[in-house]
């Protein structure tokens, strides 16, 4: 037993010491220990930790500039949703819209695809940094198509109101026209015996030129209302619902002028025809008053007296020919009618 020994034990056993203080013992702190050294288990995760640390900086550089253009993509669909609203935009507001997802959507599908294709030979860490960003992608995607079905509805709605719009233009210009025509028939509320034949046939003639501009414009209503309600039942959301529904309105709208031009336009061709009817009077009780004047002056010539002209007398213009082309009688002037004047007895056929 060395000393150094037997001072340790002797200093562990209990110490006999005097009564005063044996009630007291001696301690010493625990010896020192040293860090043990590491295991080659230990060693090998350290060695795989930091293989694996090397291998994702590697990925992130390599994916870098994919990374970059998701980041684009997602920004560009978030100012797009933000732009967004609920009121009914303006035309322009509606094509600056469908550029920007237009754009927005390019984006995506183009990092989509660059991705698809990197995916396809990707292992390790590679192929879950490509799997987190293709679910981002179509994270991303999802939200672009309510922006955009959104925008479509709005588009739509637009362009129904523009129908709509277009044909009631179209109607307020058959109403316009049909006006017109109505008051082309003021001159015969005074009657058509207050109107002379002249005024008459010259109010007709408006009555009828008006008529016809707004059968045009009735015409030309009806086809482009008809043209819009195929139009609009193409629409969705709604749209197509309440473009039919005010379409219909207006069609309706135009039935009822078109019925009244088609009793503007049976007045005028009764007035017409009365016009007609009145005017073939007039010529007819002027050819008769013609003929009286004729009559009256073929008797102030005796018999005697005609067969009193010579030859070359009865062969020129006589003074009834005359009278008659004064009159206005010109198939009584005909060259075969000149003849030598028939005797006595004999048939006139100027009687």
């Amino acid at each position: 037993m060395t000393a150094m020994a037997s001072f340790d034990d002797w200093l562990r056993a209990p110490a006999v010491l005097p009564m005063p203080f044996r009630s007291f013992t001696l301690s010493f702190a625990p010896p020192l220990t040293q860090t043990p050294r590491p295991s080659a288990q230990d060693i090998a995760k350290l060695r795989t930790s930091i293989k694996e640390a090397e291998e994702r900086l590697r990925v992130k550089q390599l994916l870098a500039e994919v990374l970059e253009k998701l980041q684009l993509g997602e920004e560009e669909v978030e100012k797009v949703a933000a732009a967004a609203t609920p009121e009914q935009p303006s035309s322009e507001a509606v094509a600056k819209m469908e550029k920007a997802n237009a754009s927005a959507q390019m984006k995506l599908s183009t990092t989509l695809n660059l991705v698809e294709i990197k995916l396809k030979s990707a292992q390790g860490f590679l192929q879950e940094e490509l799997t987190a960003m293709q679910l981002r992608i179509k994270k991303a995607e999802k939200k672009l198509e309510k922006v955009i079905a959104a925008a479509t509805e709005q588009k739509e709605r637009l362009r129904a109101s523009e129908l709509i719009a277009q044909c009631l233009d179209k109607a307020d210009t058959c109403e316009a026209a049909l006006r017109k025509a109505s008051e082309a028939e003021l001159p015969f509320l005074k009657g058509t015996e207050a109107l002379s034949s002249a005024e008459t046939q010259k109010a007709v003639a408006d009555c009828e030129a008006a008529a016809a501009v707004a059968q045009k414009a009735i015409t030309d209503a009806r086809a482009v209302t008809l043209q819009n309600l195929a139009a609009a039942k193409e629409f969705a959301n709604g749209a197509d619902e309440f473009c039919t529904k005010d379409l219909l309105l207006l069609q309706k709208r135009l039935d009822g002028m078109a019925g009244k031009l088609s009793e503007l336009k049976k007045e005028t061709a009764d007035r017409k025809r009365k016009a007609q009817l009145g005017a073939s009077a007039e010529k007819v009780a002027d050819v008769e008053a013609g003929v009286a004047k004729l009559a009256a002056t073929m008797q102030s010539f005796s018999d005697d007296s005609l067969t009193q002209l010579s030859s070359p007398e009865a062969g020129r213009p006589s003074v009834m020919e005359g009278k008659a082309l004064s009159l206005g009688f010109t198939h009584w002037a005909k060259p075969d009618l000149r003849v030598a004047v028939p005797k006595r007895g004999a048939e006139r056929p100027y009687e």
